[in-house]
């Protein structure tokens, strides 16, 4: 049985709709715990090619852009990657975007990235 993950897509309406600045709300915009982190690690690559599963409105990319990465995100929603798109633009940070299905076993990423980070971080 195949899941409907396009559920997504009506949360990052209703997130726009709500004038939230993403989904989940602005509060968890407003947390880079998952870049502190990662940074804390020991070993990282400190620049290089990142991609973010579930990137969302790109909030992760466009930290990790600040950082010197290049950056791809891929995310189910299609809202949500126009508005990653906007934002990049808005805020003058670079990335990639693309609406995928992560769970479509045919999906195929060309690329290959120093990092692979999920989005969905909640600490």
């Amino acid at each position: 049985m195949k899941r409907n993950y396009l559920v997504y897509e009506n949360m990052y309406i209703k997130a726009r709709e709500a004038g939230w600045e993403g989904w989940g709300g602005n509060a968890r915009l407003a947390n880079a715990e998952l870049v502190d982190r990662f940074f804390g690690l020991n070993e990282v690559p400190l620049k290089g090619r990142l991609l973010e599963l579930g990137c969302g409105e790109g909030h992760h990319c466009r930290l990790f852009s600040k950082h010197g990465y290049e950056v791809t995100g891929i995310d189910i929603s299609s809202t949500a990657i126009s508005w990653a798109c906007e934002k990049s633009v808005a805020t003058g940070i670079h990335g990639k975007f693309q609406v995928a299905d992560l769970t479509d076993i045919s999906l195929e990423i060309p690329e290959k990235y120093n990092v692979v980070i999920d989005g969905m971080y909640k600490g």
